[in-house]
């Protein structure tokens, strides 16, 4: 019975002692290197801006984004609803040919060599096509 009692102590012992592990911090598999959650998020792009225009009969839309290897896709909305989706391609800039009249929105998508997506929408603006 005692030498129960001492096993159960030893025992418990070690799952306490094994508790106590940080888990705060990531190491990849690649270089065991450790990597801070705020080094993660730099490798992150970051949208500072998107714009869209009316230029006579197109729609002219900008994002300005900080990272490297970025990529862009379009989606473009009228009166709320998807109308068109442009792919991902390397320029930051879209011209777009309107057909109709109607409340137009544009949402940027931007990734980066890792896969990492940030988007942004432009303000809505309502097209006539006069």
């Amino acid at each position: 019975m005692k030498r129960s009692l001492i096993m159960l102590l030893v025992m418990l012992t070690l799952v306490v002692a094994g508790c106590g592990k940080d888990t705060s911090k990531e190491t990849t598999n690649e270089d065991s290197k450790t990597v801070s959650n705020s080094e993660s998020k730099e490798k992150t792009p970051r949208i500072k801006g998107v714009t869209l225009e009316q230029v006579n009969k197109t729609l002219e839309v900008k994002s300005d984004a900080i990272g490297e290897n970025l990529q862009y896709s379009f989606y473009i909305f009228k009166d709320g609803e998807i109308l068109e989706k442009i792919p991902y391609k390397s320029t930051n800039h879209l011209s777009y040919a309107v057909k109709e009249p109607g409340e137009y929105m544009v949402r940027v998508y931007v990734k980066n060599s890792e896969k990492k997506i940030v988007t942004a929408n432009t303000d809505k603006i309502d097209f006539d096509l006069k």
